[in-house]
């Protein structure tokens, strides 16, 4: 664990500014925090974010596939389905 950065030296983020790094809303970022895709830490009533978790959560989610959500009751297009 020799290679870990010294707390003195890891930037925190408000989750604001994760919002404005990733351009999703605020909500979007607590909700990755809370079901654990994006490391934080909780300060007092807050949450703080290291900016390298941003950055390797962005590293990853660009490699992993892109899942589509239909609302119930709609047909999946064909296209679709044979991707899957």
């Amino acid at each position: 664990m020799a290679s870990e950065t010294p707390l003195s030296d890891v930037r925190f983020l408000t989750m604001a500014e994760v919002a404005l790094i990733m351009r999703v809303s605020k909500m979007t970022v607590y909700r990755l925090v809370h079901i654990g895709e994006l490391e934080a830490i909780r300060v007092g009533r807050s949450f703080r974010v290291p900016e390298a978790a941003v950055h390797q959560y962005l590293r990853y989610a660009g490699n992993t596939p892109v899942r589509i959500y239909l609302a119930v009751g709609r047909a999946i297009p064909r296209s679709l389905t044979e991707a899957v």
